[in-house]
């Protein structure tokens, strides 16, 4: 399970570096390359200043994503009026790699579970009181469930012009204004550096203890890799290794509910 775990880690890493390509060659004129590396290098250096480093850039990168989410849904629903219609929508089987809907939900939850639960773990056994973490973990899911709505809800309302794109709500802050374009595609960067940041150090230091080697050296690896599996590009490494590991991550939720919960009834 520990390298399972590890390759998922490495897997979120690796689509993060090809995320971050794909915006800036769209919408900064910059290569896709230029983009990839250019988050690569800067993750490494986040991630040789430690634990640390990562929670200070998740405190101010998470709060800006979340509160320039809520303002370009809540545009949209001012524009375009809230009708009930749009909740009837089939979903579009043809541009998903998972034949059902609710299926693709269940494996894309258990997959960012189990990277969450990487990240939290190491932050636990930092902490002087590890119960201190359960407030902020319950009050973090359900603001995540609270997005996750108003995403869908958004892309929903430019259906189906936006199926097309790589990034949906990107192409919609296009078509709201320039100020919501730019704050919505640099917040998002952000978020791309915080999740590659967490994503390299737990990775990386799970290969180290897998192999036995030292960090710098299973950094360099992790790097190394990572940067030349994410010039496959965003969208087909997303189809590729979202369910892969989907499924292989619920199946890792089930076992946790039998150890933690379910076996004491």
């Amino acid at each position: 399970m520990e390298v399972i775990i590890s390759l998922s880690l490495f897997g979120i890493f690796t689509v993060m570096l090809a995320g971050a390509g794909t915006l800036a060659a769209d919408y900064y004129k910059f290569s896709f390359n230029n983009g990839l590396l250019c988050l690569a290098v800067l993750s490494a250096l986040t991630v040789l200043c430690g634990v640390k480093g990562i929670v200070a850039a998740n405190f101010i990168a998470t709060p800006l994503l979340v509160c320039v989410t809520i303002f370009t849904g809540v545009s949209s629903a001012f524009h375009h009026c809230v009708d009930a219609s749009i909740f009837a929508l089939p979903a579009n089987t043809d541009i998903s790699p998972i034949s059902h809907w609710l299926l693709g939900c269940l494996l894309y939850v258990s997959y960012n579970v189990v990277f969450s639960s990487a990240i939290l773990s190491q932050l636990g056994s930092e902490a002087k009181d590890p119960t201190a973490f359960q407030p902020a973990c319950l009050i973090s899911g359900l603001v995540l469930a609270m997005l996750a709505g108003l995403i869908c809800t958004t892309i929903m309302f430019h259906h189906p012009y936006v199926w097309n794109y790589e990034v949906p709500m990107l192409n919609i802050s296009i078509m709201q204004s320039e100020i919501h374009h730019a704050a919505y595609t640099s917040t998002l960067l952000i978020a791309i550096y915080t999740s590659s940041i967490a994503a390299l150090h737990s990775s990386s230091d799970k290969l180290s203890r897998l192999l036995n080697l030292n960090r710098p050296l299973s950094l360099f690896l992790t790097l190394a890799t990572a940067v030349l599996l994410s010039r496959l590009g965003f969208s087909q490494l997303i189809a590729l290794i979202y369910p892969v590991f989907g499924y292989v991550s619920l199946v890792f939720i089930m076992l946790l509910l039998w150890k933690t919960t379910l076996r004491k009834y």
